[in-house]
């Protein structure tokens, strides 16, 4: 009920949230990243994550104190990208929260004690993320990614 009210919050005072973020970083207001765009992909990711873990949380997560970080971190992730567009740089924010990922991921993928679950689970989450990383390559050389200064030896 907390979070649920929280992240009414995020929607009903946005402006308010916005005035203490330019309080601390000004130079945003108004910039290039302030753009109030949000990304469907991470979105995406953070729920097919928090989908995994819920669907294993009493093996791999309840029990495990790094692991309800990692998780809680995950959510986080997914309720800014979710509520929180009017965030300069959102991306940046949710990046941060849901880097441990990393460690999650694999931490409940060997927690799966059924193995043609284990092996369904592991193969989804590496064709999913190679799909992820083949997307993100065919578009690092984009002039509004500002990522990468040439074109990759993939696509070009």
């Amino acid at each position: 009920a907390l979070l649920t009210l929280v992240c009414v919050t995020f929607l009903v005072f946005q402006d308010f949230y916005r005035r203490i973020i330019f309080f601390f970083y000004p130079f945003y207001e108004g910039s290039a990243f302030d753009t109030g765009e949000t990304s469907l992909i991470n979105i995406a990711k953070a729920a097919a994550i928090l989908l995994l873990c819920l669907i294993y949380y009493k093996t791999a997560i309840k029990n495990s104190r790094e692991n309800l970080f990692y998780f809680y971190l995950n959510l986080g992730a997914l309720i800014v990208y979710t509520f929180c567009s009017f965030i300069p740089e959102i991306s940046r924010v949710g990046f941060y929260l849901n880097v441990s990922n990393l460690f999650l991921i694999p931490a409940v993928l060997v927690k799966i004690s059924d193995k043609k679950q284990r092996v369904f689970f592991t193969c989804g989450v590496v064709l999913a993320y190679s799909l992820y990383f083949v997307m993100f390559l065919y578009k690092a050389y984009d002039v509004s990614i500002r990522l990468l200064p040439y074109r990759n030896w993939i696509f070009q």
